[in-house]
Order: C-alpha cells, then sequence, then structure tokens
C-alpha cells in the first residue's frame, strides 16, 4: 500500500502546485498582484469551480492511482 500512497500523494502535490503556478502566472500576465487578481468576481467564481471540480475529480485519481500503486508493487517490484 505504500506504493499507492506515494502516488496518490505526487498527484494531490502537483495539482495543487500547478494551480497556484497558473494563477500567479495569469496575475503576473495581468500586471496586478495576486491580492487584486482575486478582487475579480470572474477569477474568483473561476477558482470555485476549479476547486469545485478537483474535489470531484481527485478522489477518482487517488482511486486510479492506489490501483496503478499496488500494480507497481505487486508486479514489479516483487517480480
Amino acid at each position: 500500500m505504500s506504493g499507492s500512497c506515494i502516488i496518490a500523494t505526487t498527484i494531490l502535490g502537483s495539482a495543487g502546485m500547478f494551480l497556484w503556478v497558473a494563477l500567479l502566472m495569469l496575475a503576473d500576465k495581468q500586471g496586478v498582484s495576486l491580492r487584486e487578481f482575486f478582487q475579480d468576481g470572474q477569477v474568483r467564481k473561476a477558482v470555485f469551480l476549479m476547486t469545485g471540480a478537483s474535489l470531484i475529480v481527485l478522489p477518482i485519481l487517488i482511486f486510479v492511482a492506489s490501483i496503478f500503486g499496488d500494480y507497481l508493487e505487486t508486479v514489479i517490484l516483487h517480480k
């Protein structure tokens, strides 16, 4: 089960970092700080939509990662 935990943690960390990097790049492209960037109502709605979508998608990704991690553990590591 340790392989699946490593893969699930990697996926969650990568998704979170990608979200923040994308938000920082968008704010930098518009030439404003991140605080000013969040004052716009459309941006706030987009962040809420991304958060809601991630709450639906992330459990599916964790499930797939756990299956893949178990596969790695049983087939590749114990060969």
